[in-house]
């Protein structure tokens, strides 16, 4: 708030400062950053922005402090968080704060700002369902890199939430990871799972991060066999 204060009327905490007080990132820069659509004011210590355009849109109120909304925090801070951009905005659309709609909207209006080219790959994958993980972003690009079918992601089937599913093969994937798998009460319940998701007709494939990492074409290879061995027993089914 003292940030915004002393750029004066209109001023907005903006950058990855906005996204710490909008809850999508956690530590606090040590320098903040501050959009200002008119005036000089140029305290020490402050990040002064003054783009050509901001909307009354763009402009919130969060936490009593003025702020840049949502999707346009997103925006700007989108060439700094560079890779990370992907899983920031899928930890975002799961929290009250951010639409689709929102983000679609905002990179409409400015399709030339420098963040509007990397949000729109990630736009373009959301129609398959929104991530919850960095693994299940691997997954996703693991998909486009070997050619692989685009799956749906974090599905309800047979009553469980399913990480990654290749409806049309009836094929779950689970990006299985050693710190969450490694209990008696998880290896219980995912195998109880399986059994569930399999009389409902889905089989399922536990993937780990250091099979992908480590012999990326072997799991795909792998894979790829499953879904056509699929394809081919529903056709003659």
């Amino acid at each position: 708030m003292a940030a915004v204060l002393a750029c004066g009327d209109g001023a907005v905490l903006s950058h990855h400062g906005a996204l710490v007080l909008w809850g999508f990132a956690t530590q606090w820069p040590d320098r903040f950053d501050v959009t200002l659509p008119d005036g000089d004011r140029r305290p020490a210590n402050v990040t002064v922005h003054r783009p050509r355009n901001l909307a009354r849109a763009d402009c919130k109120r969060h936490l009593g402090i003025p702020i840049t909304s949502a999707a346009r925090t997103l925006l700007d801070s989108g060439p700094r968080l560079g890779e990370r951009l992907a899983r920031t905005v899928n930890d975002a659309l799961h929290t009250p704060w951010l639409t689709e709609a929102q983000l679609d909207e905002v990179a409409r209006r400015y399709p030339r700002h420098p963040g509007t080219k990397l949000l729109r790959p990630i736009l373009a994958d959301l129609p398959s369902g929104r991530t919850r993980s960095d693994f299940e972003d691997g997954f996703r690009a693991f998909c486009k890199r070997h050619g692989l079918p685009k799956p749906r992601f974090n599905l309800i089937v047979a009553g469980h939430l399913a990480d990654a599913v290749f409806a049309a093969e009836r094929v779950i994937v689970e990006c299985d990871s050693w710190e969450f798998h490694r209990l008696r009460e998880s290896f219980e319940s995912d195998r109880d799972r399986d059994a569930d998701t399999l009389a409902a007709g889905f089989a399922t494939v536990r993937l780990t991060w250091r099979r992908i990492e480590t012999a990326p074409d072997r799991e795909a290879a792998r894979l790829r066999t499953i879904l056509e061995q699929r394809r081919r027993r529903d056709a003659a089914a």
